[in-house]
């Protein structure tokens, strides 16, 4: 009888132990991710289809309106800066978009908004990010039922010439509003475990 207290008790306190160290990991991730979302604002672009030539279509659109953002965006020194220039701009990215599909002898539509939207983990050169809720242009080519293509706007991580590369003000930015486990999160791609952290902050957020 006794031992059979002992073996409930131990029971008790592994039991407690799994749920105090979940609740851990579900308020870390939860943290994470907000934390690593609010300071970022991507780009992303969808084609009409996945036909060869409107993927083709997306890719020069890209260039282009990566072309003209990296003048836009130059002199910005925030996110909120950032968002701001981007929602003034929509009409702009709709017209660059358009007279480059025009050019292609392309009449579809092009809609340019921003907002939040879900993406999968993704890396940028040195940097990955994980799945989750972010605030991003989106520019939609005719029926956007097509793959997309998307990158980082702010901090600027895709804008030199549709070559994604980390600036080294870029990396300034991240490691000063993200916490040193948070910024090695996304930082430190090769590290065999970044695969598993990432899976934890999807299954618990």
């Amino acid at each position: 009888m006794k031992f059979q207290k002992i073996n409930k008790t131990m029971l008790y306190i592994i039991a407690i132990s799994l749920i105090l160290t979940l609740s851990s990991i579900i308020t870390y991730a939860k943290s994470a991710k907000s934390e690593i979302s609010e300071n970022i604002l991507r780009l992303h672009i969808i084609a009409n289809s996945n036909s060869e030539y409107d993927q083709a279509l997306k890719i020069k659109v890209r260039d282009e309106i990566v072309k003209q953002a990296s003048s836009l965006f130059s002199n910005s020194l925030s996110i909120e800066e950032t968002k701001e220039i981007a929602k003034s701009s929509l009409d702009l990215f709709e017209e660059i978009a358009l007279n480059t599909l025009k050019s292609e002898n392309c009449s579809d539509t092009v809609h340019a908004e921003i907002g939040n939207f879900s993406f999968p983990t993704k890396s940028y050169g040195s940097v990955v990010l994980p799945s989750g809720s972010y605030d991003a242009v989106r520019i939609v080519i005719g029926e956007g039922k097509g793959e997309n293509w998307w990158c980082v706007m702010y901090p600027p991580l895709c804008l030199v010439d549709g070559v994604v590369e980390m600036k080294p003000e870029s990396k300034a930015y991240l490691k000063e509003n993200l916490s040193e486990e948070e910024f090695s999160l996304i930082t430190e791609s090769e590290a065999p475990e970044f695969e598993i952290k990432f899976k934890l902050l999807e299954l618990f957020s």
